[in-house]
């Protein structure tokens, strides 16, 4: 219980002084620990859940042209640090896709990127047909976020899109199968390491096959998020 309090006690000590949920925490004696703890996380859950909604309707009003940016990318760097980019990026993304789907409350139910982002490939039209299915599925018109699995999406828009299936098995059969060993000897780099990045870097420019390297560069540029763990 003491170490409880001791970590309950650092959260706090993160908020701002005059947040309301410090001051009510820091009144909750030792035997509510707990309920304060969840008091914190619900706080916690509100705020992403308002970041989700913040960023849709910035994006969507492109306000960074407003403010003199060229891209959304060149303004999140440049106001929040090249480091929050990635996660903002994806956080913006999903929030679009769950709103071509579901309106505001989509994105407030802030639904996990890695399970929207099947739909992504998908036209409006067809995104909205697989989430009708889906709510068929679940028996009802709200999707709960802890029901909606990729592995879910995925088999319902094979189901009701074949050829994209079909599309997306050719795509992987083309790939260079070189490509495909040096990607598994990426995935044996240590992630939590601040030079993994620098590491894939170095591995891809020490790769002789010019086949593979150009492939795994073309990779690093399109799809940066891929090689900074922040895609699972």
């Amino acid at each position: 219980m003491k170490q409880n309090q001791t970590r309950l006690n650092l959260l706090v000590a993160c908020l701002p002084p005059d947040s309301q949920l410090r001051v009510n925490t820091v009144k909750v004696p030792n035997t509510n620990v707990k309920a304060a703890a969840a008091d914190l996380l619900s706080d916690i859950r509100r705020n992403i859940s308002d970041l989700s909604c913040l960023l849709f309707r910035f994006c969507e009003e492109e306000c960074w042209v407003s403010l003199g940016y060229d891209s959304f990318k060149e303004c999140i760097e440049s106001e929040f640090g090249e480091e929050e980019y990635p996660n903002m990026r994806r956080t913006a993304i999903k929030s679009q896709i769950a709103y071509s789907v579901a309106g505001e409350d989509g994105v407030r139910m802030d639904y996990s990127f890695h399970a929207l982002e099947p739909l992504n490939r998908l036209k409006v039209k067809q995104r909205k047909a697989v989430w009708r299915k889906l709510q068929e599925h679940i028996g009802g018109p709200v999707i709960p976020k802890r029901k909606l699995t990729r592995e879910l999406v995925e088999t319902i828009i094979a189901g009701l899109y074949p050829e994209l299936s079909k599309e997306k098995n050719m795509n992987t059969q083309n790939v260079n199968p070189q490509a495909i060993q040096f990607a598994q000897k990426i995935k044996t780099l240590d992630v939590t390491s601040p030079d993994f990045l620098t590491q894939v870097l170095q591995a891809v420019l020490a790769c002789t096959d010019h086949k593979t390297r150009l492939y795994w560069k073309l990779e690093l540029k399109k799809n940066p998020l891929k090689f900074t763990g922040g895609v699972k």
